[in-house]
């Protein structure tokens, strides 16, 4: 049985317009979410001046609102005393990093700040090199080939620099995406009641099954998954199922789809329990 460990943890399950870019298209230039079967959108007339004008608007005030749903989630999250704050898979795009990076180091919050696709336009380049979340030099078109079309996850701990995971399984809907290379995604941090250990396993990864390396930990483990998912259940499986290995899981899944829940141990309880969801979306 493992050692009781109290830390306040955060989900913020949020609506947003995801942070996917493929070779025709980035989201958050468009109005709506591109269809199913047939990828539609303001992308398809973009060699208009006026038009490509028109997404580069949409782009810059969907930002502008999201960045202050970001602030507003973090500072209620801070005002509660929650120590590690979880957004869920394409929730935060390269604009809205500073943002995360500067509450983090302000109110003390770690954050898992979803994930986003690489690219390599010039505002996320100089965004990438202000946070220095890739290489130690600036970073060009050749620096990041092996990261560009990538879903990153990055991780903001209070005054370190970004850890950053690369997504390593694709699923049937990203078929543009470059995954990472299987790694075991795993960072320390401080909270008050001492150091643990926090996995991060983003969407598809959790049920892709086995590990990629062998895990070697002392610290207590929580285990967060970062989601952009319809289905919910299996990932709901996935959470009860390391409960009896001491390991609590925290799935953030964005708001259309919903289903984001903590799973953990009930204080003073005889049993591993879970709660129906008790969330602030927006």
């Amino acid at each position: 049985m493992a050692k009781p460990f109290l830390c306040k943890v955060g989900i913020a399950q949020i609506s947003a317009n995801p942070a996917y870019a493929d070779e025709l298209v980035s989201t958050i230039q468009e109005p709506v979410f591109p269809g199913k079967t047939e990828k539609v959108g303001l992308f398809s007339i973009a060699g208009l001046e006026e038009v490509n004008a028109l997404r580069q608007r949409i782009s810059e005030q969907y930002i502008s609102h999201l960045n202050r749903k970001l602030e507003a989630f973090i500072r209620f999250g801070a005002a509660r005393g929650v120590e590690l704050l979880v957004f869920p898979e394409y929730s935060v795009p390269p604009e809205s990093l500073p943002t995360c990076r500067s509450l983090c180091n302000e109110l003390g919050v770690a954050i898992i700040a979803g994930t986003h696709v690489v690219t390599v336009n010039p505002v996320a380049l100089q965004i990438y090199e202000s946070i220095q979340l890739f290489p130690e030099k600036s970073p060009d078109v050749a620096a990041l080939d092996r990261q560009v079309r990538q879903a990153v996850c990055v991780v903001f701990l209070p005054g370190q620099k970004p850890v950053t995971f690369a997504k390593y399984v694709r699923s049937k809907w990203e078929s543009c995406l470059i995954p990472g290379r299987p790694a075991l995604h795993s960072f320390e941090m401080a909270t008050k009641a001492g150091q643990i250990e926090v996995q991060v396993l983003i969407c598809i990864e959790a049920l892709a099954g086995g590990t990629p390396t062998k895990e070697k930990h002392s610290h207590p483990r929580l285990i967060a998954i970062p989601a952009f998912t319809p289905t919910c259940e299996d990932f709901h499986n996935f959470g009860k199922l390391n409960l009896p290995q001491g390991k609590c899981t925290l799935f953030a899944n964005v708001a259309e789809f919903g289903g984001s829940r903590a799973f953990a141990r009930a204080e003073n309880a005889n049993l591993w329990l879970t709660q129906a969801d008790v969330l602030l979306s927006t």
